[in-house]
């Protein structure tokens, strides 16, 4: 899987992605890692909820975190469910698409 090359990057070191974030919102182009499957069973969070905050919610980015270990950049997404429950969605940007690492729902308690 390529990694999207980012030309800019801002003052943080943190690649600007978002026109292809954008893009791929729009298009619906993300797809979920085994480990946010699993997350969605547990947390009790369907796919449409995880949609309709990938096209609605907003960039929590004091949430993003670099990621060593994949030496990439995890993105955080935050939204509410039509019952209202509070949602962070962690991605990272990997061509050509977004993938959906982990779902949270906030709402639940001892969330970190």
């Amino acid at each position: 899987m390529a990694e999207v090359k980012h030309e800019e990057t801002a003052k943080n070191g943190r690649p600007r992605f978002a026109q292809h974030f954008a893009k791929c919102r729009k298009k619906g182009f993300y797809r979920f890692v085994d480990h946010a499957q699993m997350r969605l069973t547990q947390r009790e969070v369907t796919v449409a909820e995880v949609r309709q905050i990938m096209r609605e919610g907003f960039h929590e980015k004091k949430k993003d975190e670099w990621k060593e270990a994949y030496s990439e950049w995890n993105y955080a997404f935050r939204g509410k469910t039509i019952d209202g429950r509070a949602i962070r969605i962690a991605v990272a940007v990997k061509a050509p698409d977004l993938l959906i690492i982990t779902v949270i729902d906030l709402s639940k308690k001892n969330v970190h």
